[in-house]
């Protein structure tokens, strides 16, 4: 079977340091997830290094589809950028079309890192391998969009 992993992008502890919770420079034991996958990354921001060794692994980067501060509609100063709005929306078009066995994203909290890691210590069946995960989160990420987008929309009258 074709496993194809979501990564997030390697993401640098010590900018996170100055913004972030204390979890995203807290140290942590790196442990497998699955095949040759391993979390070893900090408590709250994910790394995770991908080794082949000769078997075919399809790697789609993850990275955010938070809006953020991202201006979306025209006001004093205009949306980000002129196709914001519409390049969110073909992101999350294309986040649709894709398979994933395991999800994995920036930030630990974003994919509910330590309930996992507890539940694959503890054994039985791989939380990290779940089929229904990108899936669910490209739906909230979506709605999420189109709430804020709503809100901004309605300020800028």
């Amino acid at each position: 079977m074709k496993t194809i992993l979501t990564l997030a992008a390697l993401a640098m502890a010590g900018a996170a340091h100055a913004q972030g919770p204390v979890s995203w420079i807290t140290p942590t034991e790196p442990f497998r997830i699955a095949d040759n996958l391993y979390y070893v990354g900090t408590a709250g921001i994910s790394a995770f290094p991908v080794t082949v060794d000769g078997v075919r692994r399809d790697a789609t980067v993850y990275c955010s589809t938070s809006v953020a501060a991202n201006r979306l509609v025209p006001r004093s100063r205009g949306p980000q950028y002129p196709s914001i709005v519409a390049d969110y929306r073909n992101s999350f078009a294309q986040l649709k079309a894709l398979k994933a066995d395991v999800f994995l994203a920036p930030h630990g909290e974003q994919f509910g890192l330590a309930a996992k890691r507890a539940r694959l210590a503890a054994g039985g069946p791989n939380p990290f391998v779940d089929p229904t995960e990108l899936p669910r989160m490209v739906a909230k990420s979506e709605a999420d969009f189109e709430r804020d987008l709503a809100r901004q929309q309605e300020v800028a009258k």
